[in-house]
């Protein structure tokens, strides 16, 4: 099937199908996305689960200021919270090995910050 056929499809279609269908996708999209993660069993802010937007508003909310939301996580939700749909907050120096260990198979960051 080649885009054009494709296009020309999804343009005989009513708008009645068309709204939903624009609506869905990017619902779609994200609950697969959270999914294909597999990090669902980590705790943290629902809305993580789907997009960083959350903590981008709340870094840009909070900036200059005093406030660490990250540190309210981890008395919230403990020392591992999933701050993304694919990014987690360990605040266990004991943790450290593990994460960034030889052996291990975990995506690391270049710089460690602890919250204690």
């Amino acid at each position: 099937m080649t885009l054009s056929t494709l296009l020309s499809s999804l343009l005989s279609l009513s708008p009645h199908y068309i709204l939903p269908i624009l609506l869905l996708t990017p619902l779609l999209y994200l609950a697969l996305r959270a999914h294909a993660a597999h990090l669902s069993h980590i705790p943290g802010p629902f809305i993580s689960k789907y997009s960083d937007a959350y903590r981008a508003f709340l870094g840009w909310r909070w900036s200059g200021s005093n406030r660490n939301y990250q540190r309210q996580w981890t008395k919230q939700y403990g020392d591992v919270v999933r701050i993304g749909p694919k990014t987690v907050l360990v605040n266990d120096p004991d943790s450290v090995p593990v994460v960034l260990g030889l052996k291990g198979r975990l995506d690391k960051v270049g710089n460690l910050v602890f919250l204690r």
